[in-house]
C-alpha cells in the first residue's frame, strides 16, 4: 500500500492543508539535517566484495536521529517525542518468556525527553538493515526481520493502545511504515527518507492526532491517567473495605499507575457510561499480538464514591480485551446463566457465581465520537475477504474478583475451589452454556476472603464458551447466531 494511502486508512482524519503547510514548515526547519544525511549518504562505503559482508546498517543512525528530531523540534512540548539512537540499549521483555529487546531507534512517548528504559515510554520504533528488506519474506533473514518488527509493534500495542507502529528501515536510505492491530498488519512502498517529506508527514500525524493533545494516533482515548489530585480521596474511599485497606497498605501501592477507564454498567434494561479507576497493578495481561489481548484490572467505578461516605466501595474485575466478531459476545452466556439462576432460585452471590454487571463495545455503543469509535475496531482486515476476523474492543464488568490458584495455602482450599468450579459448570450447563476452556486461569480464588478463613473459588472466563446442542434445539430461534 503507497504510504500516503496506508495513513490515511489507518490515522485519524486531518485537514490536507493543515497537514501540508505543517509538512512544509517542518522541512524548512530541518534543511540542514536532509542535507548532512544526503552528504553522509553519498559517502557510503562501496559495495560489499563477494564473501565479505560487514555489519555497516547503522551507517546512517545518527544522521537519521538528528534528521527526525530537527523535523518534531517546533511540536508542542507536550507533543514532541525525542529520538535516540538505541542500538545498545536493552528494554525489558513484558513477558517473563520473552527475550529482551533493542530497537535500533527508538522516539519517545509524547512530552518524553530522556532515554527510555522501559517499554512504557517509547511510542516508535525503527529497525536497520544494511540490504536487507525486512518485508522480504523469500529469505530467512528476511523472516528474522519481520519477526523483530512484529515484536516491538506487539511491545508497543502491549501499553494499550488499539494499534501500533514501527520502521523498516534498509539500504541507509529506503524505509516502509509497519502497523499493526490485533487482526493483522499493513505494509506501506518503500519510500526514501532521504527526501523528508513523507517521514514528517507521517511524524506529524503521528503525535497530533486530531482533539487529543499529548496524545498518539493509535492511543486508546478511552483510557486516561488517574489525575493525581482525585488520588487521596478514591484511596480514603477503598479503605472503608477493610480487606482491601490491609492489601493496600499505602495510596501508592493502590493508585501509584492507576488507569481512569470508559466502561458501561446496567441499570435495569439500560447501561449508563462510567468511569473505572484501577486499584493495584494489572490482574491478568495476554502477550498476544493477534489475538484478544485480554487484560483484567481490578477497578472501583468513579461514579459510586461519595464524599463522606463510610460505605465500602464494590470492587469490579474489568476485563479488558477484543472480541473476534464470529464469536458470541461473553455477557450473553452471563445472562443465560443468570436468568437459569433466577428461574431456579439460585443465590448467585452466596454461591460465588460469577456474574456480569455491564460489557460495552466501544466500537459501536455510543460513547466515544465516530471518529475515536473508528479505532475500536481491527482496520487492517476490515476491507477482506472476511469480516467475521474483525475484532471489537470490548470492556466487560463482573464480580468477584479472583485471585490465581497458585497461591493457595492449603491443600484443602485448592480441593474446595474445584468443587466450587465444577459446580459452577454444572449450573452453567443447565442453562444452557457450555464453558469449553476449564482451565487453570479460568479457576481462581475470590479474592477477597482472608487467608485465615475459609476459600471459596469460582468459574469465569466464558469467551469460547457456546450454547449446547440440546438447549439449542429448543431456543435457538431467541439466541441468534453472533457475527
Amino acid at each position: 500500500m503507497n504510504e500516503y494511502d496506508l495513513m490515511d486508512h489507518v490515522m485519524l482524519p486531518n485537514s490536507k492543508e493543515l497537514v501540508r503547510q505543517t509538512v512544509s514548515g517542518m522541512l524548512a526547519g530541518a534543511a540542514t539535517e536532509i542535507q548532512e544525511a544526503k552528504d553522509k549518504y553519498e559517502s557510503r562505503p562501496p559495495p560489499h566484495e563477494a564473501g565479505y559482508q560487514p555489519k555497516d546498517e547503522h551507517y546512517m543512525c545518527l544522521q537519521l536521529v538528528n534528521l527526525c528530531n530537527a523535523l518534531v523540534k517546533n511540536f508542542e512540548p507536550s507533543n514532541r517525542p525525542t529520538f535516540f539512537d538505541t542500538t545498545k540499549v536493552t528494554l525489558p521483555s513484558l513477558h517473563a518468556d520473552s527475550h529482551s529487546t533493542k530497537p535500533d531507534i527508538t522516539a519517545t512517548r509524547p512530552g518524553i525527553t530522556t532515554m527510555p528504559k522501559s517499554w512504557n515510554e517509547p511510542g516508535l520504533t525503527g529497525e536497520l538493515e544494511n540490504d536487507l528488506d525486512a518485508m522480504d519474506k523469500a529469505t530467512d533473514a528476511g523472516s528474522r526481520g519481520s519477526v523483530q518488527l512484529a515484536r516491538s509493534g506487539r511491545n508497543l500495542i502491549m501499553m494499550g493502545r488499539c494499534y501500533s507502529f514501527t520502521l523498516a528501515l534498509f539500504q541507509h536510505h529506503n524505509a516502509r511504515i509497519v502497523c499493526f492491530d490485533r487482526t493483522g498488519f499493513l505494509v506501506s512502498t518503500v519510500f526514501d527518507w532521504l527526501d523528508g517529506e513523507v517521514l514528517a508527514t507521517f511524524l506529524y500525524r503521528l503525535y497530533n492526532p486530531p482533539g487529543h493533545p499529548g496524545c498518539m494516533d493509535g492511543d486508546d482515548f478511552s483510557v486516561s491517567p488517574l489525575s493525581p489530585m482525585a488520588k487521596p480521596f478514591i484511596y480514603a474511599q477503598l479503605c472503608n473495605d477493610g480487606f482491601y485497606a490491609s492489601m493496600f497498605s499505602t495510596m501508592e501501592t493502590a493508585l501509584g499507575k492507576s488507569l481512569r477507564f470508559m466502561a458501561a454498567r446496567r441499570r435495569g434494561d439500560k447501561q449508563e457510561l462510567v468511569h473505572c479507576i484501577t486499584i493495584g497493578k494489572v490482574i491478568y495481561q495476554s502477550d498476544g499480538l493477534f489475538s484478544r489481548a485480554t487484560r483484567v484490572y481490578r477497578v472501583v467505578i468513579e461514579e459510586d464514591l461519595e464524599p463522606g461516605s463510610h460505605d465500602a466501595p464494590t470492587v469490579y474485575a474489568m476485563k479488558d480485551s477484543w472480541r473476534e466478531a464470529s464469536r458470541r459476545a461473553e455477557v450473553d452466556f452471563y445472562d443465560l446463566i443468570k436468568e437459569h439462576c433466577v428461574r431456579e432460585g439460585i443465590n448467585m452471590d452466596e454461591e460465588g457465581i460469577v456474574q456480569c454487571h455491564g460489557s460495552v463495545d466501544l466500537s459501536e455503543d455510543g460513547f466515544l465520537s465516530p471518529e475515536d469509535a473508528h479505532a475500536q475496531r481491527s482496520r487492517l482486515l476490515q476491507d477482506g475477504p472476511d469480516a467475521r476476523r474483525v475484532r471489537h474492543h470490548t470492556r466487560t464488568l463482573i464480580t468477584p474478583v479472583g485471585r490465581p490458584l497458585k497461591q493457595f495455602k492449603r491443600t484443602r482450599d485448592l480441593a474446595v475451589a474445584f468443587r466450587d468450579a465444577i459446580y459452577h459448570h454444572q449450573i452453567a450447563y443447565e442453562a444452557g452454556v457450555l464453558h469449553r476452556d476449564v482451565s487453570e486461569g479460568n479457576v481462581m480464588f475470590i479474592e477477597n476472603i482472608p487467608d485465615d478463613q475459609p476459600q471459596r473459588g469460582f468459574l469465569l472466563d466464558y469467551d469460547y464458551a457456546d450454547v449446547h446442542i440440546g438447549w439449542q434445539r429448543g431456543l435457538r430461534a431467541d439466541f441468534p447466531a453472533p457475527g
